[in-house]
Order: C-alpha cells, then structure tokens, then sequence
C-alpha cells in the first residue's frame, strides 16, 4: 500500500500568537510553514510548494484577498481558506473571498476542529482532483 505523504501547508498572519496556534493544530497531521506577511509567503512558494494555504485577511502590507489571487496566479491548484478577526459585513467578507477563489473563510477565534475538518476538506478534494488528472491521462494515453 502507497504511504501518503502530508499535505503541506502555509499559514500567513502577522499575529505571533494566531501563528503558533494554528501551526500547533495542523502540525500534528500536516507539514506547516508559518510566515508573518506577504512578501515572506512569495519567497516560500517556490520551494515549499504548498497544496494549502490559511491566510489572514488582514496583513501589513497587503491583505488576504490581494495575496490570494496573487498565489493562486502562481499556483490555480492551491486551496485557500481566509482567516478573519472582522465581524463587519460577514456576507461581503464570503462573497469576496469566493470571488478571489478561496476554499472557505473562518472567524476568528475559530474552533480547532473547525480548521481541522476545513484543512481535511481541502486534502480530500486535492487527492480526488489529482486522480481525476492521472485517470484523464492514462485514457488519453489509451
């Protein structure tokens, strides 16, 4: 039996505090990388090659929406989930995330086992679509 290899995934908030929290719930299962801006989630991108990324709508220099559609210009397969502290205007929040591709958007403070079941979500949906990719190619080799 193949063994499966973790999901990586890179956490991208300028809260020390929210960084270690998350990096302590999905580092148990997961291959975490946590970086504190924008810029520092770019100069990861490249080598990490994350499948997942958690990222705070708000960031220093740039903000979680703008980052989204920039990485997922590097990478369309990357799952996004937005993390927000902003309880103003829920619905535009979603709609805007959706709009920018991100996978979902959770409040914060969040339930672990929320980000836990959201992150498993992503995973799951990544090893179907890559599958789908393997089974698309073996019958166009046919």
């Amino acid at each position: 039996m193949m063994e499966t290899v973790p999901a990586r995934i890179l956490v991208v908030d300028d809260d020390p505090g929210m960084l270690h929290a998350v990096e302590r719930v999905l580092g148990r299962k997961y291959q975490v990388r946590s970086v504190n801006s924008a810029d520092a989630a770019f100069r990861q991108m490249p080598d990490f090659q994350p499948e997942i990324a958690v990222v705070d709508i708000r960031l220093p220099e740039s903000n979680g929406f703008l980052l989204t559609r920039q990485l997922r210009l590097l990478d369309p397969h990357l799952d996004v989930i937005l993390m927000t502290g902003d309880t103003d205007e829920p619905d535009t929040t979603l709609l805007q995330a959706i709009d920018e591709g991100a996978f979902y958007f959770i409040h914060k403070p969040f339930d672990r086992r929320v980000l836990l079941a959201l992150v498993g979500r992503c995973n799951e949906l990544r090893r179907l679509r890559e599958a789908e990719r393997l089974y698309l190619h073996t019958l166009e080799q046919e």
